[in-house]
């Protein structure tokens, strides 16, 4: 059985980013700010954790001189502009000393919802693998182009499979550097059109794999080599645009199956990253219909869109990486077999913003790779989970676990499997939780 919140909380501070002392000790900080690299728009915050007697002041400025209204430990920027980009830091005071932080930067690049993809990949019945790009348009863009640096260690033999798949338009494939895992893709409307808003695909590229290569080893990344990445308009004038690699999705050929203990259907779905670290995924799930009662089938590990759709968040994941992640589906008459469609999105995950208040943990369990954490729940409240694997090693930190649970008046149970709920699976009793909620 693990330690609750109840016990922890003799020790933690419930900002939830700091730690208490009860002598005369000066700050000292035990987490220090990391440096980021944003979209505008995207959420992104800065944190520190110090120890240190109490009371603890914070001192934010910005590129050295600028003092920041922001007396916490958490800094946060909640629609961040190219005006937020620079160096942050932060100095930890108590009256007995001072703490000064490490320079934290912030990158903030133009938004643009216009992306040129590589969209996962997969391989046909010939053993190829099959690379999609896509094009996600605004509806201005008279040509686009870029170049994809790929693993020829695992790769070989780039070639085009199927493309372009616009009407009119004309694909040049530079093949030119190919041996050295460098391959150039231009596609261009004629004079006065556009490619029509949406995402569109631009291309297929096929590849070999090398005798004795795993596929799941293939790494590929956009590079200005040997074609820069463009996109322009009729006109020729440069338009913003956003090169993105989206993670692959293996889904299995075997239906979700019902768990008797939990009465849920499980799904396990792996996450191939064959491009560079990202800060998060969006698996967008659909396709899914009303059970025989004529109840809709809950996603238990989803967030719900304003028009309904079902989506499961994971983030982040480093480059190479694969995950698996287990999909929980809530079927009111155990019988329907879900028979979701999957479709795959780069995003930052929507992280809360704060915290509020912690609440007490009834139990928490652990068995057979599994963690079950109880506790009671107001009425609509939103919970959320967050977890850490040692509580004594501060650099662990902690991770919020998303969906939030909304309560119902009663106890609930928050059941931990691993991804995407949480970043790995329970290998053992070292995980701490603790909830709070908003």
């Amino acid at each position: 059985m693990k330690t609750a919140l109840a016990i922890l909380s003799a020790v933690t501070i419930l900002s939830g980013v700091g730690w208490a002392s009860d002598t005369n000790e000066p700050p000292v900080i035990l987490r220090q700010p990391q440096s980021l690299s944003v979209r505008e728009g995207e959420y992104a915050w800065f944190e520190v954790v110090a120890r240190g007697a109490e009371p603890i002041g914070y001192t934010w400025t910005k590129n050295g001189t600028n003092t920041l209204v922001n007396k916490t430990p958490l800094i946060q920027f909640r629609l961040p502009t190219t005006n937020d980009a620079g160096l942050y830091q932060v100095v930890v005071t108590n009256e007995f000393g001072a703490a000064t932080s490490a320079v934290a930067r912030l990158d903030v690049r133009p938004f643009t919802a216009r992306e040129l993809r590589v969209s996962g990949f997969k391989t046909n019945a010939a053993g190829e693998v099959i690379l999609p790009i896509d094009l996600k348009a605004q509806g201005d863009e008279n040509r686009v182009s870029g170049s994809i640096r790929f693993s020829t260690n695992v790769l070989k033999n780039a070639r085009l499979a199927t493309g372009p798949a616009l009407a009119n338009a004309t694909l040049t494939l530079d093949t030119a550097m190919s041996d050295d895992g460098l391959l150039g893709i231009s596609v261009s409307m004629p004079s006065g059109s556009s490619v029509p808003a949406g995402v569109t695909r631009l291309a297929e590229l096929a590849f070999d794999v090398a005798s004795g290569a795993s596929v799941l080893e293939a790494a590929v990344a956009w590079t200005n080599l040997p074609v820069a990445i463009v996109a322009q308009s009729s006109s020729a004038s440069n338009l913003l645009v956003e090169p993105v690699v989206v993670p692959a999705l293996v889904v299995p050929t075997d239906p979700p199956a019902l768990d008797p203990q939990s009465g849920l259907f499980l799904h396990t779905l792996k996450l191939l990253n064959h491009g560079g670290d990202i800060n998060g995924v969006s698996i967008v799930i659909t396709g899914l219909t009303d059970d025989s009662l004529g109840k809709p089938i809950v996603i238990k590990t989803a967030l719900t869109d304003t028009n309904g759709a079902q989506r499961v968040e994971y983030g982040p994941i480093l480059a190479g990486v694969s995950v698996d992640l287990q999909i929980e589906y809530y079927v009111a008459d155990r019988r329907t077999v879900p028979s979701p469609h999957f479709e795959v999105e780069v995003r930052q995950p929507s992280w809360p913003v704060q915290y509020d208040t912690f609440v007490v943990l009834d139990r928490c369990l652990y068995t057979n790779n599994v963690f079950m954490v109880e506790w009671e729940t107001g009425v609509n409240v939103l919970y959320y989970v967050q977890y850490t694997s040692q509580v004594a090693n501060t650099n662990a930190g902690w991770r919020t676990s998303l969906p939030p649970v909304i309560g119902n008046g009663r106890r609930v149970q928050w059941i931990d499997r691993g991804p995407p709920r949480t970043e790995s699976p329970p290998t053992g009793q070292e995980r701490y939780y603790r909830v709070f909620w908003r």
